[in-house]
């Protein structure tokens, strides 16, 4: 059997001790990706894995919270894959193998190389079943405090306020600041919390979604962001929608939608509020394209002027207001 060769100096020391101790005798190592993300393809004798590594930080401050709290993020996406195995979760997630404090060892998935506009309506339709089948056939996976600081970091409104405040702020100023604040409440308010949680994946856009080569099953990955749910369960659907405007015909939105809404909990139905629900959704979700084109250097003129719309505008723009006629449909014709 061929030992630990090509390529090991790219694992990490206590990566190389963790694959030891598990029995799995490496015979090459790639990376998956060039963002500087430690992500591996592992190859042995009989299988191939990925490896996602979690270092610890370099700063003092960070290795204070690392073993106060650890990792909260990679250390929830373990949780969730581990549930998988231990619960009878619908869809298709890679196979969990293994992990540590520092290392997640995974299923080499399937994949297919799409580009957006060559995936037609069945594709899509796919693209919706499978993440309403990800939000309601789950078990709630947050327990304990670090769990809870997880959905305070990570959690729609912990996002919506954590870093939505700061970013308006920044765009449009104090005064602006306070309105955002003054909407997000109100959102808060007019939305009850339903009487299930579900999950919201929080980050799921084509990147985090993967096509079998045949094109029929699509699989979920990428779980650092995960939290339960318990308002705003249209977050991931128009966060999605939000991604690809521009980039699919009106008629394949509707597909998206429709396909989701089959999967919709009949007895939370009476408990969303579709216009506070969209609202909410959209306005998170232009806050979070916003702080991505600011941090990475994009023009971000047109959501300065979409998000001053929604700030000061008493009436649903007419983005929104396409959702909620589409989901409106589909229940006006059940």
């Amino acid at each position: 059997m061929k030992e630990i060769s090509e390529n090991i100096e790219l694992l990490p020391t206590k990566s190389k001790d963790f694959l030891k101790s598990i029995d799995v005798t490496v015979q090459e190592v790639n990376r998956l990706t060039e963002d500087g993300k430690l992500l591996f393809l592992i190859k042995s004798n009989s299988r191939q894995y990925v490896l996602k590594v979690n270092l610890l930080p370099t700063s003092f401050l960070g290795k204070i919270l690392r073993n106060l709290i650890g990792s909260i993020g990679f250390q929830q996406e373990c949780l969730f894959y581990k549930n998988i195995k231990k619960f009878d979760f619908k869809g298709n997630y890679a196979k969990y193998f293994n992990s540590d404090k520092s290392n997640l060892l995974i299923e080499l998935l399937p994949k297919n190389n799409f580009v957006l506009k060559d995936l037609n309506g069945n594709n899509w339709r796919l693209v919706g079943e499978t993440l309403g089948m990800f939000q309601w056939n789950s078990k709630t996976l947050d327990r304990g405090l670090r769990s809870l600081v997880h959905r305070i970091i990570y959690g729609s409104q912990g996002v919506a306020i954590r870093v939505g405040i700061p970013t308006v702020r920044r765009v449009l100023g104090i005064k602006a600041s306070i309105r955002y604040v003054y909407e997000i409440i109100r959102c808060i308010i007019k939305q009850p919390k339903l009487t299930r949680t579900c999950l919201s994946h929080n980050d799921f856009l084509p990147n985090n979604f993967i096509f079998s080569k045949d094109f029929k099953k699509l699989y979920i990955i990428d779980f650092q962001d995960i939290t339960s749910e318990s308002r705003w369960p249209f977050y991931d659907l128009i966060k999605l929608l939000s991604h690809l405007k521009g980039s699919i015909e009106p008629s394949l939105k509707k597909e998206i939608i429709n396909s989701y809404l089959q999967n919709l909990p009949s007895e939370i139905i009476n408990n969303i509020n579709i216009q506070t629900q969209v609202r909410f959704c959209v306005l998170k979700g232009l806050i979070h394209s916003l702080q991505w084109r600011i941090k990475n250097g994009h023009n971000y003129c047109e959501q300065i002027t979409f998000l001053r719309s929604m700030l000061y505008s008493n009436e649903m723009d007419n983005y929104s207001n396409s959702i909620i006629k589409i989901i409106n449909e589909y229940y006006h014709g059940r």
